[in-house]
């Protein structure tokens, strides 16, 4: 039953949702909040510092944005001209597939942004840059996030997925809104002590077997009718996502957890801060008992007012902590420097100023780039392609897109390491462009730098196909030619275009050049 085994998997589980519970107490607590049961989420621990959080959201949307990008697609449909289908495909009619395919990658993209996907990843990141884990559900409608304490999952020694089992708590009238066949379940156990009339769990199954995934559902110890299905081995409708990936454990390693220390370190101090400047903030009268002055009259005096006694009647209580707060204050700035560099918070590497040049800029994204370079290998392995695929799956199973040929279309990703790879050739080929400009001159370029080739390697670090879109050596030398010719007939008049026209007309008559016609005289 999946009850059981869902249970007995939850013991490898407990000791990273416990550490991830820690790191979300510290960033956004009610992200992968404690077991409540059913209180709704009340009490959740309320943190003293807030840099935890905007660190969190920060890096969340810089990996989103590099990921899945709102104004470009995040990937692109390849001819693969290996295929037999391909061989004698002409380029004029490889432009008009690529033409093709580009509106196809609009159509998915834009059925992307209509199911809210984004929304959906966008939650998903946010769990691995905490907890490390998450798992996507991607539907035919829609895309739905699983925090890490609601799924249990199975890896071999290499990190190969096996299984992951889900576990949803429904109400009993969504239960049978949603599986009206199961409605006989209700009734089968009323007579059980620990039966909730309200809610009912149901489970569901993601199994490796044979080379493809067997997927079942069930509840209350029977499988849900018509819920077993069968998908390929590269379009599971299960993605578990591992922001670091260990090789031998069946879950992964959040980001948060490498900064646990100093995030654990501020918050103990700010804290101490917030209490120590409200005792220091607390205001009290010490009155001498035995002196002149009349604590009623003290009392009741109105702001400004005069009553006899002496001053040092009446004194306020010190705490003198000033020179230990201060301490504490610059200890705060230095975790506070430390953990904005490590989320990669603009403040960290920009200056705080009106104007800041565009060397600062670079030097965010140089440092974006290579911070971030090592989990976008593992984000786009386990994340980019897999859900890609899925989602294509999806729409061509819901009808929105035709059936794509299989390998004969290839899927490449363009964001991510692709996309930072790409960023750098960039970078490098404009500079040195640049470089050779202003040290040699534009004459000096156009003699020694090919133009076609640099105008590739550009377009090629852009993720743009420069076939049909660039001249080849071929129309550029037909193109000279055709000009020189318009030249020669402007300028030897008429009658040169009177002959080269009676020559055309006798070749396109023919078939073939007119050796025999004597050239008209050229006056």
């Amino acid at each position: 039953m999946l009850r059981e085994l869902y249970e007995q998997l939850t013991s490898d589980r407990e000791g990273f949702l416990e550490q991830a519970r820690l790191q979300s107490e510290l960033t956004i607590p009610s992200l992968i909040p404690p077991d409540f049961g059913s209180s709704n989420h009340k009490g959740l621990y309320k943190p003293f510092q807030s840099l935890g959080a905007q660190g969190t959201n920060a890096i969340t949307n810089k990996l989103v944005g590099a990921l899945y990008p709102a104004t470009e697609p995040f990937f692109k449909f390849t001819v693969n001209s290996s295929s037999e289908e391909m061989q004698d495909v002409p380029d004029e009619a490889l432009a008009s597939i690529d033409a093709r395919l580009s509106a196809l990658e609009q159509t998915i993209l834009g059925e992307f942004v209509k199911r809210g996907d984004r929304a959906a990843i966008t939650l998903a990141v946010k769990h691995l840059v905490v907890g490390g884990n998450a798992l996507l559900k991607v539907q035919e409608e829609t895309t739905t996030v699983y925090s890490l304490n609601k799924f249990v999952a199975v890896r071999d020694g290499s990190g190969k997925l096996l299984r992951v089992i889900t576990k949803d708590t429904l109400s009993y009238e969504m239960f049978k809104e949603m599986f009206p066949s199961m409605t006989s379940i209700h009734a089968a156990h009323r007579g059980n002590r620990s039966y909730d009339p309200k809610t009912i769990d149901v489970f569901s199954e993601m199994c490796r077997k044979q080379g493809e995934w067997k997927v079942q559902e069930e509840a209350a110890g029977i499988i849900i009718t018509d819920s077993t299905q069968r998908h390929p081995i590269d379009k599971p409708p299960f993605l578990a996502l591992r922001f670091e990936r260990i090789d031998g454990e069946s879950y992964g390693r959040g980001y948060v957890e490498n900064l646990y220390g100093d995030l654990s370190s501020l918050e103990s101090l700010c804290q101490a801060m917030v209490e120590g400047s409200a005792i220091n903030a607390r205001v009290l009268f010490l009155v001498n008992p035995n002196g002149l002055t009349s604590q009623r009259l003290f009392e009741e005096a109105p702001n400004g007012g005069v009553i006899p006694g002496l001053e040092g009647d009446i004194g306020t209580a010190k705490v003198n902590k000033q020179a230990d707060l201060s301490v504490t204050a610059s200890q705060i700035e230095r975790l506070e420097a430390r953990l904005e560099k490590s989320f990669m918070l603009v403040s960290a590497v920009q200056r705080n100023a009106e104007r800041v040049t565009a060397t600062e800029i670079n030097m965010l994204a140089e440092e974006i780039e290579t911070t971030l370079g090592g989990v976008y290998s593992v984000l786009s392995e386990e994340f980019q392609r897999p859900f890609v695929t899925r989602l294509i799956s999806v729409l061509k199973k819901a009808g929105k897109i035709p059936d794509l040929p299989e390998g004969v279309l290839d899927i490449s990703i363009v964001t991510g390491t692709a996309g930072i790879g790409r960023g750098i050739d960039k970078e490098r080929m404009v500079t040195f462009l640049q470089t050779l400009s202003q040290a040699l001159g534009q004459d000096t370029i156009k003699e020694y730098v090919s133009v076609s080739s640099a105008i590739g390697r550009l377009a090629a670090s852009f993720g743009i196909n420069v076939q049909g879109l660039i001249k080849t050596p071929e129309e550029m030398a037909q193109e000279q030619q055709a000009a020189q010719e318009q030249q020669m007939a402007e300028t030897l008049g008429p009658q040169a275009i009177q002959a080269a026209g009676q020559v055309t007309a006798q070749q396109m008559k023919t078939g073939e050049p007119d050796d025999t016609q004597e050239q008209a005289p050229i006056q």
